[in-house]
């Protein structure tokens, strides 16, 4: 048992274990500084420490399906996890990790923290390829949904978050430069973004984006000197699509005139 000391600070306990063939996993929670909150895998065959991941926020509850360990808690600063987030005062409540490297995918559905323990969810389970939640949490994906839901394995249905908005500058003739604040997806990192002048496609853009990082994004469209236009952008995760923005209506700076 010794070899396990070291796993779990004095002031963190275990909240849940599950295992698959090769592995079993450990849910922390700690209370105060220096402990630990986060996940652990170790070796079924010799009880050797596979790897440990360092976000914090109590881990109350896991579950496995098809090589993901899937985990409710409320992680926060996940930084030293590989494809983790910083500390951006924002917890989530759900994760999805490889179980061979605790690489956090990208798939962040997330609940509230309820009404008065604030954890989030509280019990997993997977049955039928579905996964079960439970909870103290009221709202889910920031629609009302109280203490139980499920995420089955159907076609994704949810359109990205923070539809962008698009703001000008023409600072040459002819040439008008759209900027936007990236979008992000609950679970598709790589969006496509459609810009529309007039009513008409005119260029696509992709870019990979989270909820902790959306990076201006920009498009420089040539049109006529001193022309008027009305320009939209719509975004894409591939299956679903925002509405269109509300327009922004711009006049493209017109050539100087060459002096008689």
């Amino acid at each position: 048992m010794a070899q396990y000391t070291d796993w779990l600070p004095a002031r963190s306990v275990v909240k849940a274990l599950v295992r698959d063939k090769t592995k079993f996993y450990v849910a922390a929670e700690g209370n105060g500084t220096g402990i630990f909150d986060g996940r652990i895998a170790a070796s079924l065959r010799t009880g050797k420490l596979v790897w440990r991941d360092t976000c914090l926020g109590a881990t109350q509850a896991l579950a496995l399906h098809n090589g993901v360990l899937y985990s409710g808690s409320h992680a926060h600063n996940c930084r030293d996890t590989p494809g983790g987030f910083p500390e951006h005062h924002n917890r989530q409540h759900f994760l999805a990790q490889s179980t061979r490297d605790r690489h956090i995918l990208h798939w962040f559905p997330d609940t509230n923290e309820g009404i008065g323990e604030q954890n989030g969810p509280r019990a997993m389970a997977m049955a039928g390829g579905i996964l079960w939640a439970g909870g103290e949490f009221t709202t889910v994906n920031n629609r009302p949904q109280q203490s139980l839901t499920r995420f089955g394995a159907g076609p994704d249905r949810g359109t990205p978050e923070n539809p962008p908005r698009l703001t000008a500058s023409v600072r040459s003739a002819g040439r008008v430069t759209l900027s936007w604040r990236a979008a992000w997806d609950r679970d598709d990192a790589e969006l496509k973004y459609l810009i529309y002048r007039d009513g008409r496609l005119v260029a696509t853009r992709t870019g990979r984006s989270q909820e902790w990082n959306r990076p201006t994004m920009k498009y420089t469209d040539t049109v006529t000197p001193g022309s008027r236009h009305r320009y939209t952008i719509a975004v894409s995760d591939g299956r679903n699509t925002t509405l269109r923005s509300q327009a922004l209506t711009v006049t493209a700076k017109a050539s100087k005139e060459s002096p008689r």
